[in-house]
């Protein structure tokens, strides 16, 4: 005789309904098992809420209404209005970056009320546009990708072959265009995932004839959150699952998605800690034990690339620390120099430099966030100044400000030096900015960033370095015209917050001759990101 059925809410062993306890049973089963005295809840009716409704004038029926009213009293300007909240520049009316304060009136001395104003209206629109995220998917979903272009992805110079190399098995990425189409043939859903981000990052670098082919990045990001979905009920926390998430997290950094960045990051400091990545020099072999194999300099550089991106999320987005929380008990050391000279001797310098960086950056919370209980003393400015000395030096030491001279020189280095050296030259600068920024808002006292910036926007050493990075953005913009870039740049290197201070400077400077220098550089990124804007292709 077949057992009668469960009910969906009942329980698996007396198959009574999960509603702790009933009044028609005295006492029911599992209770009476576990002698528990019954609990009987006490029903009360719901309410049901009635939502205002909106009057058809109302600025909350249409958003371009609110955005268009606010746009008039922030008076910003012209060209990057349009630029940034046309249709195009959105991406395809989804891509909204992170440009806070980026937009600064350069008529009007007072700004602040209009920067927050504006703002407002660029966070609204950036929440209207997730709206229609499914209806995208489901377009997404329809189309097809050559096998063409994705063995050109696959295969491009741009590869991410350095990534988890002992994890990912490219041999069988190289064949899943194939393996996909076949019946009958089931994919881990991990291995699915880290193939579209591997054809979305050979999409995102274009190169010669690649070049027409940005509109292809969207999609390819689009299938890679309806693979996140099927990873995500799958993933248990594997080497493939770490990789998959450091992966997804740059794929979503390159698409205005920074909520999905920073959680998927956080996602994969957990997987780390948890598969021992922390203790892969540990005298217990920990990680050994767990891979089953010996430790390779491949492993520590993923850990030391996974521990810089930590405190770039944490500086620049003031995220709480991730695998950074652990650096006290962790025991991984450097890559060996002739590893990455098999890379490139350019990899693995800059890599040298990212890490220096980053030990920096260390010290740096640590000056402001002290463990031993002292207080933070009055010569945070002092020390703070100290550390932005030291990135100088470290600049020179290393010729980076020499290979970024000779980037714009014209020096032909190839698109995957270029790329790297726009990483380094770019974070060095925001990473000055920000500790400045955060010294500066400790001091005064107040936990709100934004109140400090009209203040080091006068410093010598923040205008010195939004200079130079703003000069590196808008070099490497017309470099790699794409959309990935514009996000990577304004959503997670924050370069709205040098073009804020340089605007501030320009207004406050009575003698505009001495800002001409400031007011064309402002003038050449607006004029980039327009021409961007104008490329977009809608899916």
């Amino acid at each position: 005789m077949e057992p009668s059925p469960l009910h969906p809410l009942s329980c698996a062993r007396c198959k009574q309904r999960k509603v702790k306890c009933s009044r028609v049973l005295p006492q029911c089963h599992k209770c009476q098992e576990h002698d528990f005295k019954c609990y009987y809840p006490e029903r009360r009716e719901r309410r049901v809420r009635r939502q205002a409704r909106t009057h058809p004038d109302s600025p909350e029926t249409s958003p371009s209404t609110s955005i268009n009213d606010e746009m008039e009293t922030s008076e910003v300007s012209a060209s990057l209005s349009a630029m940034f909240l046309s249709p195009n520049f959105l991406g395809y009316g989804h891509d909204v970056g992170r440009i806070e304060s980026a937009s600064v009136s350069l008529v009007d001395s007072s700004i602040e009320g209009k920067i927050q104003a504006f703002q407002a209206s660029v966070n609204k629109v950036q929440r209207l546009v997730t709206q229609s995220l499914s209806h995208d998917m489901s377009v997404a979903q329809q189309s097809h990708i050559p096998n063409e272009l994705a063995n050109s992805w696959i295969e491009g110079k741009h590869s991410p072959e350095h990534i988890f190399p002992n994890l990912i098995h490219f041999d069988l990425l190289r064949q899943m265009p194939d393996i996909l189409k076949l019946p009958h043939v089931h994919v881990d859903s991990v291995m699915v995932l880290i193939y579209y981000c591997v054809l979305h990052m050979g999409a995102s670098m274009p190169a010669g004839e690649m070049q027409s082919q940005g509109h292809w990045t969207r999609k390819l990001y689009l299938r890679s959150l309806q693979a996140m979905l099927g990873w995500q009920r799958e993933a248990s926390g594997t080497g493939l699952d770490m990789a998959a998430a450091v992966l997804m997290t740059r794929t979503a950094s390159e698409n205005f998605d920074l909520p999905s960045a920073l959680s998927l990051h956080r996602l994969a400091c957990d997987y780390a800690q948890a598969w021992n990545l922390h203790r892969a020099d540990a005298k217990d072999g920990a990680l050994h034990n767990f891979l089953g194999r010996p430790i390779s300099d491949d492993d520590r550089r993923s850990f030391w690339d996974l521990v810089q991106l930590d405190l770039i999320f944490r500086l620049l987005h003031n995220q709480p620390p991730g695998i950074t929380s652990i650096m006290g008990s962790s025991e991984v050391n450097l890559p060996w120099l002739t590893t990455g000279l098999e890379k490139g001797q350019d990899s693995m310098m800059y890599f040298l430099v990212r890490a220096r960086l980053g030990f920096i950056t260390a010290d740096f919370f640590d000056l402001i966030h002290p463990t031993d209980g002292h207080q933070v003393g009055p010569d945070i400015m002092d020390k703070t100044h100290e550390m932005c000395e030291k990135i100088e030096k470290l600049y020179s030491e290393w010729n980076i400000i020499k290979d970024y001279d000779d980037l714009l020189r014209g020096t032909n280095r190839g698109p995957k030096a270029s790329w790297l050296t726009a990483e380094v030259a770019l974070l060095g600068p925001i990473t000055m900015v920000c500790m400045l920024r955060r010294a500066t808002a400790l001091v005064r006292g107040t936990a709100e960033l934004e109140d400090v910036d009209a203040e080091i926007a006068r410093s010598p050493v923040v205008l010195k370095a939004s200079r130079r990075m703003l000069k590196a953005a808008s070099y490497f913009l017309e470099m790699h015209p794409n959309m990935g870039t514009v996000s990577t740049f304004f959503n997670i290197l924050r370069i709205d917050l040098p073009y804020a201070y340089v605007a501030r400077n320009i207004i406050q400077t009575e003698d505009k001759s001495q800002v001409k220098e400031e007011k064309r550089l402002l003038g050449n990124i607006a004029k980039v990101l327009g021409a961007i804007s104008q490329d977009v292709v809608a899916l």
